[in-house]
């Protein structure tokens, strides 16, 4: 049976409950579409591909083989940002040693030869998103009022990585790999 997945960091309080917060003020105050509770809290370290049952035990290898030989590795969630005008974010620095990880991660899975490949991936700006979709005509006015907000800083480690599969409309978690504090 063929399946949509895709690869994530799932976050979790205060966190979590810091963006479904937003995500829903945002979608109230400028009449936006919501993808929260589509989507759980995530940072997409893969986008979303489609593979057969028999395909996916290579990609739970590779994410099981990435998250056992590292360490959790800090980034820093720290303000708004944008891509472009279609989307909204709370942007992601991450520490060296993320950036390592995640290349670890694209390696393998770029070994993995069903897997497809977007023009905007391997994805380099990790982000969360906040809005999308809609967004672009009203982009000027949602960005004046996040640039009116405390700005947020949360201090996390990539101490996970999830498989998501589709799965009735909404994405539900497949498989989840801990890494090591």
């Amino acid at each position: 049976m063929r399946n949509r997945y895709f690869i994530a960091h799932l976050l979790a309080a205060p966190v979590a409950k810091y963006h479904e917060g937003l995500v829903r003020e945002l979608a109230e105050k400028f009449d936006l579409k919501m993808s929260s509770g589509y989507f759980p809290t995530h940072i997409t370290l893969k986008a979303p591909f489609e593979a057969d049952d028999e395909e996916i035990p290579a990609v739970r290898q590779a994410l099981q083989e990435t998250t056992q030989t590292s360490v959790a590795p800090g980034y820093t969630i720290c303000g708004f940002g944008h891509l472009g005008r279609r989307v909204i974010t709370l942007d992601v620095v991450h520490s060296r040693e993320a950036e390592y990880m995640h290349d670890r991660l694209i390696k393998k899975l770029k070994a993995i030869p069903f897997l497809t490949w977007g023009s905007h991936e391997p994805i380099m700006h990790l982000h969360i998103t906040l809005a999308k979709k809609d967004i672009e005509p009203k982009f000027d006015k949602v960005w004046e009022y996040l640039k009116q907000k405390e700005t947020p800083a949360f201090h996390r480690s990539l101490d996970n990585i999830v498989l998501l599969r589709k799965e009735n409309d909404a994405w539900v978690v497949d498989s989840q790999y801990a890494t090591p504090l």
